[in-house]
């Protein structure tokens, strides 16, 4: 991770870059040097890949910025939404994530828990939201039918060159305490084949795009 963060471009202002490039300049490679590093369960993707619950319900699938799956894509442990530093301030566009992040990580969960069988307890589902140069991690737990719980556990800075050393360290350690908790998830040890359904709701249809510029 200090190896390229030294690689960083220090005539490109991070504060002036689209969503896109902040993600694949800036974003994907701290994830790919930690999360994984260690490639034998999981796989990833960025941008373009559409949630599979979310394309069953709905007939066309969302787009998550991130997900974090097992090999062969069956479950997805970790989502990811990211406001680039560019558009840090804007309250839509953040408010616009937390519940795209939120609405991925539950269609997922209804989809372990009525497909797989799953404990709601098991189908937990992860949640990074970036904003800028700060990073909050949050867990998503169906707590009572019908009553989803959004829950942050954890936040951090992100570097800004490889002179920070100290946010490099807690990002680091937060990144692989990620994957250390999802990779019992992702390697598809815990089903309980037991009937969950009846925890679930339908969730609410996406507004219009004209509500807020994505």
């Amino acid at each position: 991770m200090l190896e390229q963060c030294v690689n960083w471009d220090s005539l490109v202002l991070a504060s002036d870059v689209n969503e896109g490039t902040f993600i694949v300049d800036y974003i994907e490679f701290l994830f790919n040097t930690t999360i994984h590093y260690f490639n034998y369960i999981t796989t990833h993707s960025w941008i373009d890949t559409v949630s599979i619950p979310s394309q069953i319900r709905r007939g066309s699938g969302r787009v998550s910025n991130y997900m974090l799956k097992n090999k062969n894509e069956t479950r997805v442990g970790v989502f990811g939404e990211v406001t680039s530093s560019k558009c840090q301030d804007d309250e839509r566009k953040i408010y616009w994530d937390i519940y795209r992040g939120a609405i991925h990580a539950k269609d997922f969960m209804d989809f372990n828990i009525r497909e797989c069988g799953m404990h709601p307890d098991d189908a937990t589902q992860i949640i990074i939201f970036i904003k800028g140069f700060y990073m909050e991690v949050c867990i998503l737990v169906l707590y009572h039918p019908g009553i989803y719980f959004l829950v942050e556990i954890e936040s951090c800075n992100l570097p800004k060159s490889f002179r920070d050393l100290e946010s490099i360290k807690k990002l680091y350690e937060v990144l692989m305490g990620i994957r250390k908790n999802s990779i019992n998830f992702l390697s598809e040890k815990s089903q309980t084949q037991i009937d969950f359904s009846t925890w679930l709701r339908l969730t609410a249809n996406t507004p219009n795009n004209s509500f807020v510029e994505t």
